[in-house]
């Protein structure tokens, strides 16, 4: 980020007189200074900060001024880290093989003030001008990539409520007298409507102005509508969904924590073995209390662990009926535990399937008071 800090100034010179000099002038000037009295002190001071500009002397000792400034310009062009050389030597073919080894500017002894005031404040303006640039470009890179990313989370995500839309009005092609069906295709309706906008408000997440709306709720009383979306698949596949869940109030954002589960329950009905069950349960520990999903099926390798929760991350574990995973949905469950203060992980010792949790804290009624 470009930040309007004082500039800072690497001075290196092996006379101990012309460096109190230019540092005394260069502060005046408002600028921060690093003195130095050799080459290898340059090198050290540019590895271990960050500087605006270097004022390098050429007949140092140890490293001459131009072996620094090779070295200098083997990690850094001439935008990012600019280079004046200051020297003695005012022979024409010195000043010229300094500026080919990629010196910005090059003054002569001995310094004019004002010559050296003009030309230090000209290549801070520049470096100023080219960061400024350089952030923005980063800026538009960034926000271009999360609006792209934004578009492919928002049609993985309705994918699952659409297929589940696809099944009810099928059904109801043959039991018109099943009103839960109408009822279930209008959820799955709103909830598709609801992850719009909520991907709409992603991009705020960025920049920590993401609304939030947490509130006392269960986990439990979350999950029953997901149940309900994926038990006809799960059914299909021979899976049977079993759940012990405590009535301990957490604190969290409904539709947000409902996005959380869903993922979580699809993701395990559609890596989930044949004729399997799938364990849901939570548990409290400290001030927190964790959600479990766990399968039975092919584990995740160990080395593929801190894949899980990246963007269009592939592991190497198939859907077991044939489903499409563009390896987003766990991303999302991240983002959405983050903006809820929440955490989320997977179990590395389960080895029989994928035991994921999600964990967020309890409701205290005083610490929301205050």
């Amino acid at each position: 980020m470009v930040t309007t800090n004082p500039k800072r100034i690497l001075i290196a010179d092996d006379n101990q007189s012309n460096v109190i000099l230019l540092d005394r002038l260069l502060r005046q000037m408002g600028y921060e200074t690093t003195p130095v009295y050799n080459g290898q002190a340059v090198i050290e001071a540019i590895e271990t900060a960050e500087f605006d500009l270097v004022l390098l002397d050429v007949m140092m000792p140890d490293i001459t001024g131009f072996t620094v400034l090779q070295w200098i310009r083997e990690r850094y062009n001439l935008d990012q880290l600019p280079v004046i050389l200051i020297s003695a030597l005012i022979e024409d073919e010195n000043i010229i093989e300094g500026l080919e080894l990629g010196a910005n500017d090059y003054i002569t002894k001995p310094i004019q003030v004002d010559i050296l005031q003009r030309r230090v404040e000209t290549q801070i303006k520049i470096k100023t001008s080219v960061d400024k640039h350089v952030y923005v470009e980063q800026q538009l890179k960034e926000t271009t990539e999360l609006q792209n990313r934004l578009m492919r989370i928002a049609s993985h995500d309705l994918k699952n409520p659409l297929a589940n839309i696809k099944l009810a009005i099928t059904l109801l092609e043959t039991d018109l007298q099943d009103n839960t069906i109408l009822q279930l295709a209008s959820e799955q309706t709103d909830r598709m409507e609801n992850i719009i906008h909520e991907f709409l408000e992603l991009e705020l997440i960025k920049h920590n102005t993401m609304q939030v709306n947490l509130s006392p709720m269960t986990y439990q009383e979350n999950l029953i509508g997901v149940i309900a979306a994926y038990e006809a698949a799960a059914a299909a596949k021979g899976i049977t969904i079993q759940c012990d869940l405590s009535d301990e109030i957490i604190y969290a954002d409904k539709n947000r924590l409902e996005q959380v589960l869903s993922n979580l329950v699809s993701n395990a009905v559609k890596y989930a073995a044949l004729d399997t069950t799938i364990s849901i349960w939570d548990s409290q520990e400290d001030d927190m209390l964790t959600f479990y999903v766990q399968n039975i099926g092919e584990a995740i390798k160990p080395e593929e662990m801190n894949k899980l929760f990246q963007p269009f991350s592939k592991m190497h574990t198939r859907p077991t009926g044939g489903e499409h995973s563009s390896g987003l949905g766990l991303w999302i469950v991240h983002q959405m535990m983050e903006a809820q203060h929440g955490e989320v992980g997977i179990d590395p010792d389960f080895k029989d399937g994928a035991r994921f949790w999600v964990r967020l804290p309890l409701y205290q009624e005083e610490l929301v008071a205050c």
